[in-house]
């Protein structure tokens, strides 16, 4: 008789919680794939890159997880070892006669593959996508629902892929594999840590009584967002900083005291200023939230969702926006907890809101607001034995946005970087949006020019 997965009342993580939620709210069979891709020259062993990526997934509980539909909203169940894949799914492009024709094909199908939703409430919540376009050149496509996994978390399961497949000798038998820390285990222990009297739940609900409930609020005038739209396809727009930029960013973060992150979020904030409504700008950015050695290789999703409030001056210039960004973001990671539990659980006069509401799902996600990232290709390297991996060179991601949000993103890659913003066709102002990021592409060649020290930490 075939064994049942594990079902017991297990509830999923804090940080998981806003994304399964917003997933079962918008109903449109549409989830939140983490996609890489990778360009391989060289011999590859299918069989077993096949058997390492089994390996991975009775190694780590996380992606064995589900989420069941049932009373609970909120459950997580995890299948046994025994049961759980990663698929693989091979195509070959061989037949097409022309090499612009296979490539034409592969970025079509790569897309396709990084769009494709995932079934939240049976799995498996990850993908493998191999398309040949040479004898000797393949195209390694690898997705993870988010909810399973973040950007650290695909760091160390390439890194431990990349050690399986160069390992001597066959693979190991699915039966000797050792189960790695288990991120169930961790999510029990967190929501037993966090409580209604902690430090950090008093931070956000200050926060909230000052800046509104439900933040990060992009209020842009007209000159920006004339109607932004809940969905639609993905339009983009970027720019390419300044070389000297990208040569001099080392000596930036040292001389005011700040990270890269913070620098290129300093960039966009800067560039809009002129387009809001407000007075400030409430920025989301993602916090691994890896804070204890416990967590420091444990796969799962540990990014907290935490957001920036910046005052911005009509005489500010870039140094004065540097030094604002940096000491909000210094002070939402000083209290890093994921915003969307707290803002769920934000005592007013309404009373701690500890169940799912959707009508207040409805009010976060019909603003229209700013979510900003930082990506390095590189971050994530995959090495193979007798091949050379290269990422993958073209866009797959982001072709459909979900809510009115506008995506920022920094891509630093070996001899560039590039700002971004992807945002729902139709709604953002495609040419303001370029505007926008020609003031902060020239921002950053102010700061290239003459780095200085920055202005004092402020006093809020």
């Amino acid at each position: 008789m075939t064994q049942q997965p594990d079902t017991r009342g297990t509830r999923c993580s804090v940080t998981q919680e806003h994304r399964l939620l917003f997933n079962r709210r918008m109903n449109d069979g549409r989830t939140q794939p983490v996609c890489a891709a990778y360009v391989i020259d060289g011999a590859l062993d299918v069989t077993r890159l096949r058997a390492a990526l089994e390996t991975l997934v009775r190694r780590h509980d996380a992606l064995r997880m589900y989420f069941p539909v049932g009373d609970d909203p909120l459950a997580m169940a995890v299948r046994p070892e025994h049961e759980a894949s990663w698929p693989l799914e091979e195509v070959s492009l061989l037949d097409l006669p022309s090499g612009d024709e296979r490539d034409h094909r592969a970025q079509t199908l790569l897309e396709a593959f990084c769009d494709q939703p995932f079934d939240l409430a049976s799995g498996p919540l990850v993908a493998a996508l191999l398309i040949e376009v040479s004898p000797r050149r393949r195209i390694l496509g690898l997705t993870l629902e988010h909810l399973v996994c973040d950007g650290i978390s695909q760091s160390l399961l390439f890194e431990e892929l990349s050690g399986l497949m160069a390992e001597p000798g066959p693979p190991l038998p699915a039966d000797q594999v050792r189960p790695a820390a288990s991120y169930a285990a961790y999510s029990e222990k967190q929501r037993r840590a966090l409580g209604p009297d902690s430090a950090p739940v008093r931070f956000w609900n200050s926060q909230f009584h000052e800046h509104g409930v439900y933040p990060p609020t992009l209020r842009p005038s007209d000159k920006l967002a004339p109607a932004p739209l809940t969905t639609g396809p993905s339009g983009h727009v970027e720019v390419e900083l300044p070389g000297a930029f990208r040569a001099r960013l080392k000596e930036i973060t040292a001389a005011t005291r700040t990270t890269p992150f913070m620098v290129y979020l300093a960039l966009l904030t800067h560039g809009l200023r002129d387009g809001l409504l407000d007075e400030s700008l409430g920025v989301v950015f993602m916090e691994s939230g890896r804070r204890g050695t416990e967590t420091r290789r444990l796969i799962g999703n540990f990014a907290f969702e935490l957001c920036a409030w910046t005052r911005l001056e009509p005489e500010d210039g870039i140094h004065d926006v540097l030094g604002r960004v940096r000491d909000s973001v210094a002070t939402s990671i000083g209290h890093a907890l994921p915003l969307w539990w707290a803002t769920r659980r934000y005592v007013s006069q309404e009373g701690a809101r500890e169940t799912f509401d959707p009508s207040r799902l409805d009010e976060r996600f019909t603003t229209p607001w700013m979510y900003f990232s930082v990506s390095d290709p590189r971050a994530n390297p995959l090495g193979l034995p007798d091949a050379r991996v290269e990422p993958y060179p073209a866009r797959v991601e982001i072709p459909y946005m979900r809510t009115p949000l506008l995506m920022a993103t920094a891509v630093a890659g070996a001899e560039s970087t590039t700002l971004s913003f992807d945002f729902a066709q139709g709604g953002y102002d495609p040419s303001a949006l370029e505007s926008v990021l020609a003031s902060a592409a020239s921002a950053a060649a102010e700061l290239a020019s003459s780095p200085s020290p920055s202005p004092s930490p402020s006093n809020r």
